[in-house]
């Protein structure tokens, strides 16, 4: 792999192709710096953008092993580099990072795009999706997925609309980015105004005995990203929805919901509703029983901010039901356990 020049010098990235010794084979991150990330992402790209020229290139009939697990078997450094960068920027994000990530989501999409939307080779996949008899289930499976992958990413457009597929990809990607980097904002800021972070918010809400700050809590909580602030999300729905709209249109489709549930099990909206509306009227019956029974516990009108701190009071009314005894039961290692446990009688 020749490693692109940078100011670091020539190996910038270089770590991301070499074997970790570590714990599960985690990343290094002390070895990492955020100078690399951006030479691997690129080095990745081209050298699964070599891998598929030379499934595209090979003479021989298409087939399962020379074709899909060739695919299969592509872009480890890429996914290598971008398992790591993309989580640390989830949750450990800097300016650096999130400036990387503006640069680098684009490119990726491209890069994606201009293998889904490859004609010679949709057609070698194709040619084995359509000559399936030979392969096992599981074969079957991945082929059928990945022929699919090709349509639904455009593959059969015209020229003109395959550029415009290409470009909605590329706003999508970098919209959801920006969406994802407000709202860690946000959630960074609403744990430095209340103290907790938003992963602790549950259990925050349910103990918490000042009624005064858990309306607090639950109005930073409910509004992130929904305030009018720097961080605000509300425009980019909106474009995501246009855009996801206009995709699907392009593909044949009325809604973005037909689209995304056509390779689903469900096939359809109309059938995901069928199945949603009964199971949210028996929830609806069911939170306002509880409700009454909150209001008789707690002697006035519940709100929202009530809601898991007076639950937690009827439960352990109603149930004698204490969550920090049976919590010691529902550890990492005893769930783990259960589980397995479960799986061998099974």
């Amino acid at each position: 792999m020749d490693w692109p020049m940078t100011a670091c010098g020539p190996k910038a990235g270089q770590i991301f192709s070499e074997d970790w010794n570590t714990p599960y084979g985690t990343a290094p991150f002390s070895q990492i710096t955020e100078a690399d990330y951006m030479p691997a992402i690129l080095a990745g790209i081209e050298a699964q953008k070599a891998e598929i020229r030379a499934i595209v290139d090979n003479p021989d009939a298409p087939t399962f092993e020379n074709t899909i697990a060739a695919y299969e078997l592509s872009g480890d450094l890429l996914s290598k580099v971008s398992g790591v960068f993309f989580n640390l920027s989830e949750s450990d994000s800097t300016p650096t990072i999130q400036q990387i990530e503006e640069e680098v989501t684009p490119i990726i999409t491209e890069a994606s795009d201009a293998i889904f939307m490859d004609e010679g080779f949709f057609a070698r996949v194709k040619a084995v999706y359509e000559n399936m008899d030979g392969l096992d289930r599981e074969q079957q499976m991945v082929t059928k997925k990945l022929y699919e992958r090709f349509v639904r990413n455009g593959v059969g457009l015209d020229a003109e609309k395959k550029a415009r597929f290409a470009e909605i990809n590329s706003r999508l990607a970098v919209l959801s980015q920006k969406f994802g980097q407000n709202l860690l904002a946000e959630n960074n800021a609403f744990r430095d105004a209340i103290g907790v972070t938003v992963s602790a918010y549950p259990t925050f809400m349910a103990t918490c005995e000042d009624r005064a700050l858990r309306e607090k809590a639950f109005k930073a909580y409910s509004s992130r990203c929904n305030n009018g602030g720097e961080h605000d999300n509300n425009a980019i729905v909106l474009e995501i929805m246009k855009l996801r709209t206009e995709k699907a249109n392009l593909l044949g489709y009325k809604t973005s919901a037909e689209y995304l549930l056509a390779d689903k099990m469900a096939g359809n909206p109309e059938t995901v509703d069928a199945f949603l509306q009964p199971i949210m009227d028996a929830s609806m019956r069911k939170a306002k029983e509880e409700i009454a029974d909150m209001e008789a516990v707690a002697g006035h009108k519940i709100e929202p901010w009530d809601w898991f701190y007076y639950a937690e009071k009827v439960r352990a009314l109603k149930y004698d039901l204490d969550e920090s005894v049976t919590g010691p039961y529902f550890t990492a290692d005893s769930v783990s356990k259960g589980v397995f446990a479960a799986a061998e009688k099974v």
